[in-house]
């Protein structure tokens, strides 16, 4: 297979750095032997077959996942791994790693059209980024922000970080516990708190953290990365994103959020309305206007939350019912719905909540054994919330020839 590694494009991509990954990627390959001869050797001969990475930089089975149609090509011979598809060709408009947006990265930076891109030298955004980009503190995606990654960072990593990149140094310690947050939007211990299961998943390797889990799990719309925005809430709120999402346009409805929706102002769940937001705190759109923020989401995150103003109206009160007339209502209701389906006498009288609960059984075995129970049923239910919510509430039976014959709410007076 000359053609993945003989174009000069490609050295970009390359296993340059046998000392990161390869002895974790390929164990037949021992730390003495971790040249680039023998790792480049190992992965054409094994580890591309057995859909290994190649490198740090790149993450086969990813780009897989994400995208379908490579899959297809692999399966059918076309390409021998995704590696393969991506150095022939898919260079030019896919992302090679959960963690870096081909597309973002060249809309984020006006120096990087195309034609900017072949007077460098670069063969896409991403080979900019590493020989340039991230050197100079630029950012390939919304979840990685190497100012804010920097800031928590040892002092020895942290002095090492700008000479090789901050994006390198993340790779080099990722895996590392506790995890370090790289994002805004992402909260890796909130994430790992919420979902054991995932936290369950890391410690066992199936992901190298919190934020791997996140991004590269085959199952998006089923976890929150944060707890101000819910992905049930917000593609119940907008069905049409619920339909891009299922028709493939988004991974999920967080990546519409951040790509569209926080420049739309829309809500991202039950905390946060960014619309109300921007209305209702005269300081936001100050902020804002003076570009002292990206956007009203990147404001609530970083101003807004930590000086605890409110991103969405409080709930409506619940409605005061006046507990003591319950009984009676009870009673009213008891008797307009048992007046046509069977014959009852209501009968109220002190009862205590054992006796209650005991009427209220045999209330419903009775009901059990009745052709009446898709008629009756509604009332024992009305009648137990209203016992869990004021004074005990029971069912007398009433027999005449030893038959019940009818049932009565019994009330503590």
């Amino acid at each position: 297979m000359p053609s993945l590694f003989s174009s000069a494009r490609v050295s970009e991509f390359c296993a340059s750095d046998p000392a990161c990954g390869s002895e974790r990627q390929y164990a037949p390959i021992s730390s003495a032997d971790a040249s680039f001869g023998s790792v480049l050797n190992h992965y054409l001969n094994v580890g591309q077959a057995a859909g290994h990475s190649p490198n740090p930089f790149f993450d086969e089975a990813w780009y897989r996942m994400t995208y379908p149609d490579v899959a297809t090509a692999i399966a059918e011979g076309h390409v021998e791994s995704g590696f393969d598809q991506y150095c022939r060709n898919g260079f030019s408009r896919l992302s090679p790693h959960w963690l870096f947006d081909e597309a973002g990265y060249r809309a984020r930076y006006s120096d990087l059209s195309e034609e900017a891109l072949a007077a460098q030298g670069p063969a896409n955004g991403y080979a900019h980024y590493l020989r340039n980009g991230d050197r100079e503190g630029r950012t390939g995606s919304l979840f990685f922000d190497p100012a804010l990654y920097r800031e928590q960072l040892p002092e020895a990593a942290d002095a090492s970080g700008p000479r090789k990149g901050l994006f390198v140094t993340f790779l080099r310690l990722l895996g590392e516990t506790p995890e370090r947050r790289t994002t805004l939007y992402f909260d890796p211990d909130w994430y790992r708190a919420s979902y054991p299961a995932v936290a369950a998943a890391i410690a066992a390797g199936e992901y190298r953290s919190a934020l791997h889990h996140y991004l590269a799990n085959p199952t998006p719309g089923a976890f929150d990365p944060l707890p101000v925005f819910s992905e049930v809430a917000y593609r119940a709120a907008y069905p049409d994103i619920a339909e891009a999402v299922a028709a493939g346009n988004f991974r999920c409805g967080y990546q519409h959020f951040l790509k569209n929706g926080v420049n739309e102002l829309r809500a991202a769940g039950p905390q946060l309305d960014l619309q109300w937001y921007v209305a209702n705190n005269a300081t936001v759109g100050a902020d804002l206007a003076a570009g002292r923020a990206r956007d009203a989401f990147t404001h609530f995150l970083s101003v807004g939350l930590p000086a605890g103003l409110r991103g969405a109206p409080l709930p409506a009160p619940a409605t005061q019912q006046d507990t003591a007339a319950l009984p009676d209502q009870a009673e009213v209701l008891y008797r307009a719905r048992g007046s046509a389906v069977l014959p009852v006498r209501a009968v109220v009288r002190p009862s205590g909540i054992g006796e209650g609960q005991l009427a209220a059984s045999a209330f419903d075995s009775w009901v059990k054994a009745t052709d009446r129970q898709i008629a009756v049923a509604p009332m024992i239910e009305v009648f137990k919330k209203l016992q869990d919510i004021t004074s005990p509430v029971g069912f007398a039976l009433e027999h005449r020839d030893d038959r019940p014959v009818g049932v009565a709410p019994t009330f503590r007076l």
